[in-house]
């Protein structure tokens, strides 16, 4: 896979890495030819498929490869015979695995003679994401619809987000929240009350449910019951 001018690109089948890759259930590596001819191919992800490496090396590609990944990857194969990189996530036919799939070019001598395909399963990776992303969406609906009022800071207390109930509760509007240290709106008395109640959260990363004032947009202030919950990384 070196563009021409750089160092010459080397045969995986010579190369030992080939074995390893031989013994990676998830991973699949297609070589082939500017004939779109398969060459190699390497890694169990083929297998697992119910396709037959050895009955596909040395065939043309689109008849070999199901017809229902031709239709994603054959564009792809043609472009890296174009000198292009194109990168997908293909799911199978049967839509239990997804697969990152890069299809580049490989250039001899400086000279395009052919592409590698390489695909590695994503499957938990994508769901995961996907499940992320639907509680997230949930969240936020709850948030949004909730009478009780949601805000999301910083570790240093500005405000990110704040739901639509925040204007019913302290007559603010969301939008006019965001960027503002939520100690601001605090009373005076009760900021302390407020530090202690971050500290305690850093300290256990357990919610801290305690009261305070906050400063109406009347003037006025109005007690409030306020619960932290902190949202820690590895690092905490």
């Amino acid at each position: 896979m070196t563009p021409p001018g750089d160092r010459d690109a080397r045969d995986l089948t010579a190369v030992p890495l080939a074995d390893a890759v031989d013994a990676m259930e998830r991973v699949a590596l297609v070589l082939f030819d500017r004939d779109m001819r398969i060459t190699a191919i390497h890694g169990g992800a083929v297998a697992a498929r119910g396709l037959d490496p050895d009955q596909m090396v040395g065939r043309w590609a689109p008849d070999v490869v199901p017809a229902h990944a031709w239709e994603t990857l054959g564009p792809m194969y043609a472009r890296a015979l174009d000198g292009e990189i194109t990168t997908v996530d293909y799911t199978t036919d049967d839509g239990e695995e997804v697969y990152e799939t890069i299809i580049c070019p490989v250039y001899t001598d400086g000279v395009l003679t052919g592409g590698i395909a390489t695909a590695r399963s994503v499957t938990e990776e994508r769901r995961a994401r996907k499940e992320l992303a639907e509680t997230a969406r949930q969240f936020r609906t709850m948030a949004e619809t909730s009478l009780e009022g949601h805000c999301r800071h910083r570790p240093d207390g500005t405000i990110l987000w704040a739901s639509p109930a925040m204007e019913s509760l302290l007559g603010y509007p969301p939008e006019t929240l965001v960027g503002i240290t939520g100690g601001v709106i605090v009373h005076p008395d009760d900021r302390a009350a407020r530090e202690e109640a971050y500290a305690r959260l850093r300290e256990t990363r357990e919610p801290v449910t305690f009261e305070l004032r906050c400063r109406h947009a009347d003037g006025g202030h109005r007690w409030f019951e306020m619960t932290l919950r902190g949202s820690f990384d590895d690092a905490g």
